[in-house]
């Protein structure tokens, strides 16, 4: 496999300061099997890591990472959540126990398919008028240039947009799937450690006879 000599060149330029970070998560990986993906959330540690260990209260846990490739004339995705509230019958707002972290991998314009969503759905009243289609504000869409993070409360109404862009787009990984405007962007989920996520991941797996 050949990987792309710039990007490369990021890493291995960067791994002096994210040796550390890589082997502080490591301990804590749960099904992330890509490397290329690992050490691109370490070169991101510093943006992200201190808000979730406040916000998670220092019980920090990555459950999975992977790669979403939104490509040209792509539709928009249905309003889901990544994951649902831990008791959903209970009228108190409990506090979050996961986030999703979103890092584009290109520039994240409106033609490519920027991510919604809907402010404040992570609370159970607002996620109950979304569902009994109560008028709620509108969406805030959200894109990102290289280097941006998108971090939110796992629990959020959101979804991904349609990919409008048919020109061709330079990147300065030049890897062939990001030509003809091909928006790639890597997720991850981090949680509180006693946390397992069930709803996209079962317990078994489809290798399993």
């Amino acid at each position: 496999m050949r990987f792309p000599v710039v990007v490369l060149g990021v890493l291995i330029y960067g791994m002096a300061s994210i040796l550390p970070k890589l082997k502080h998560l490591s301990s804590q990986v749960r099904g992330c099997r890509c490397l290329l993906s690992t050490y691109i959330i370490c070169i991101y540690f510093d943006k992200y890591h201190k808000i979730l260990e406040e916000v998670l209260e220092n019980d920090v846990t990555l459950q999975y990472s992977g790669l979403v490739l939104n490509l040209p004339g792509s539709q928009n995705q249905d309003w889901h959540k990544d994951g649902d509230h831990l008791f959903p019958a209970l009228s108190t707002q409990l506090p979050p126990h996961a986030f999703t972290l979103f890092i584009p991998l290109v520039p994240m314009t409106p033609d490519m398919g920027q991510p919604e969503f809907f402010i404040g759905s992570h609370e159970n009243a607002v996620a109950k008028s979304l569902e009994e289609g109560a008028t709620v504000d509108p969406p805030v869409s959200l894109g990102g240039k290289l280097g941006d993070i998108i971090l939110f409360d796992y629990r959020i109404v959101h979804r991904g947009t349609a990919n409008s862009n048919t020109a061709i787009k330079e990147s300065l990984t030049k890897m062939k799937w990001l030509e003809g405007g091909g928006r790639p962007m890597l997720y991850s989920v981090f949680s509180k450690s006693w946390f397992k996520d069930t709803k996209n991941f079962g317990a078994s797996s489809i290798f399993a006879s």
